[in-house]
């Protein structure tokens, strides 16, 4: 794909955010959101109201190492670059990482092949991690995480995992990744999948936690997966451990700088 800056292009953004002082990625009335720093930037560059749509809808506190957002322009801007352009125009925390075209056919949320999160926990204080880890001060049994982790292989119906007011046709997800790992102090969460449900991998870290610290049992954990309903006592982890890691496509992306 030629790079013309043209009409019929998409423009594809892959941005980086700390989302410790954002009510989340999707615009709302009154608040600071990533969405809507990223329109007010398009909007002084363009000198025209620009809608941008993202891969995913990041929560209030969640932050983002590469989310994938596209629009589309409206008129062709010579001798610019759009990447300097935009962080010049926008908070140091966000980050335009590159700028691509795609064509007319790209969405970044609806043609995403698989998407990737990880969930950060620190098992001792640390003044500064606390706004991207969940610090917790009790002991984890780490063999029983794994083994939750492990039972959401594959596909599965996830309603004991979502936000009960999700606003979707299914609540079945394909999990291709799911795994712990532990790095002195740390304990990491890596899920990849082809759709996430509304507050999915919060609920998911905050049960298997339960189940790691004695509060709940592993068949625990499997039946309330099994159950296909949201119990009143699934723990829903804090944001600030979350990253939106890394989206995929099937798409082709010519990424220009």
């Amino acid at each position: 794909m030629k790079w013309t800056n043209a009409l019929d292009n998409i423009f594809v953004l892959e941005v980086e955010y700390d989302g410790t002082n954002y009510a989340g990625f999707q615009i709302q009335p009154n608040v600071k959101t990533v969405q809507g720093e990223l329109q007010k930037a398009l909007q002084s560059i363009y000198r025209q109201k620009i809608t941008v749509a993202g891969s995913g809808r990041t929560d209030s506190g969640v932050h983002a190492r590469r989310q994938i957002v596209h629009f589309t322009p409206p008129k062709i801007l010579s001798n610019i670059n759009l990447k300097l352009a935009i962080n010049s125009q926008i908070n140091k925390d966000i980050r335009i990482r590159r700028v691509g075209i795609a064509d007319s056919s790209f969405h970044s949320r609806f043609s995403a092949d698989v998407r990737t999160y990880k969930y950060f926990i620190s098992l001792k204080e640390n003044t500064f991690d606390r706004f991207y880890s969940w610090q917790i001060n009790y002991d984890i049994n780490f063999e029983n995480i794994c083994k939750c982790s492990k039972l959401i292989m594959g596909e599965h119906d996830f309603t004991a995992f979502c936000n009960a007011k999700s606003d979707v046709n299914h609540k079945i997800c394909i999990i291709k990744k799911s795994n712990w790992i532990k790095e002195n102090d740390s304990l990491i969460y890596t899920i990849s999948a082809n759709r996430f449900l509304h507050n999915m991998v919060r609920s998911l870290v905050g049960l298997m936690i339960k189940v790691g610290n004695g509060e709940k049992t592993v068949d625990d954990f499997k039946k309330i997966l099994n159950d296909k309903k949201r119990y009143f006592d699934i723990f829903t982890a804090p944001p600030q451990g979350l990253f939106l890691e890394e989206i995929t496509y099937k798409k082709n992306i010519q990424w220009i700088n």
